[in-house]
């Protein structure tokens, strides 16, 4: 049988593609106002490097 081996050059790509959900902001506000925080979607990041 075949063996498809997944490299890490592959994992980076899918990762590329997939978003992870988070709050942010674009301006400093204070929190009573009703756009002082967002939802958000950023790609999900990838450890390289010295990353542990």
């Amino acid at each position: 049988m075949p063996c498809s081996a997944v490299t890490n050059a592959d994992n980076l790509q899918r990762n590329k593609m997939k978003k992870m959900k988070a709050v942010g902001y674009l301006e400093s506000k204070t929190i009573d106002q009703h756009d002082a925080l967002l939802d958000i979607q950023l790609p999900i990041p990838t450890a390289t490097d010295r990353d542990l």
